[in-house]
C-alpha cells in the first residue's frame, strides 16, 4: 500500500522547524508522497500575518531542494474553516488504497479532542507524531489509543505512532517576534524564505 504523508499548519512563516520534521518523516517512514497543506482560515487561532499568496510561496521556495514533496493549496482555496477531518476526506476519495500519513505536533496531539470531528481523523489516517522540547503534556482521556513509538509497530489507520525526533524549539510566533524587532531570521528560516521575507516586507512591524 502506498503512503502519502500530510503536514497541515499555518506555516507564517515555514521555518527550519519545520523542515526537520519533514525530513525525519522522510527518512524514517518513507512516504510515496509528502503532501504540505498550508490552512486557509485556522479555526482555532487569530487571523493570520501573512496571506495565503505569501505563505505558499514561501513554502514552495523552503521546499525547493526536497524530493517527493508538494504544496496542496485545496485548504487556501477552499472556502471557510481549514478543516482536518474534510481535508483527509477529500484525500481519501482522491487516493484510495493508499495510507494517509498525518504529521503533527505533541501539542497539536494534546488539543486534538477539540478539533471539528475529530474521530475522523484518527479513523482516516495514521498519526505520525513528533514533539516539542520539554513538552510532557498527557493525552486527555477522550483519545482512548495507547502512543507507539516507531519503528516498534507499523504504520496503520486509526494508530498513534511517535517518532525518534524531538521538534527544535523554534516556532513561527518566536519568528516573527525576531523579524519585527529587526533581528536577523537566518538562524531559524531557510535563505530563501528569509530573502522573500525582506523583498516583501512581510512581518515588519506586526505584532506576534
Amino acid at each position: 500500500m502506498k503512503k502519502v504523508a500530510v503536514f497541515g499548519g499555518s506555516f507564517d512563516p515555514v521555518h527550519l522547524g519545520h523542515l526537520r520534521i519533514i525530513e525525519a518523516v522522510q527518512k524514517q517512514v518513507q512516504p510515496d508522497r509528502f503532501l504540505i497543506i498550508p490552512c486557509g482560515q485556522p479555526p482555532h487561532r487569530e487571523p493570520l500575518i501573512a496571506n495565503a499568496e505569501h505563505r505558499r510561496a514561501m513554502l514552495n521556495l523552503a521546499i525547493e531542494d526536497l524530493s517527493e514533496v508538494e504544496v496542496d493549496p485545496r485548504e487556501l482555496e477552499r472556502e471557510g474553516p481549514s478543516y482536518s477531518y474534510l481535508t483527509l476526506s477529500e484525500l481519501g476519495q482522491e487516493n484510495p488504497e493508499t495510507l494517509l500519513l498525518f504529521v503533527l505536533g505533541w501539542d497539536s496531539l494534546v488539543s486534538l479532542a477539540s478539533w471539528m470531528r475529530w474521530q475522523e481523523v484518527m479513523k482516516k489516517s495514521c498519526l505520525l507524531v513528533v514533539g516539542r522540547l520539554g513538552d510532557r503534556r498527557e493525552l486527555p482521556e477522550e483519545i482512548d489509543v495507547d502512543v507507539e513509538c516507531w519503528p516498534d509497530t507499523e504504520p496503520e489507520a486509526g494508530k498513534i505512532i511517535r517518532l525518534g525526533f524531538e521538534e527544535t524549539a523554534i516556532s513561527s510566533t518566536e519568528v516573527r517576534r525576531s523579524l519585527k524587532q529587526g533581528k536577523s531570521g537566518h538562524s531559524y528560516l531557510h535563505p530563501s524564505v528569509h530573502r522573500y521575507i525582506e523583498q516583501n516586507n512581510i512581518y515588519s512591524g506586526i505584532v506576534p
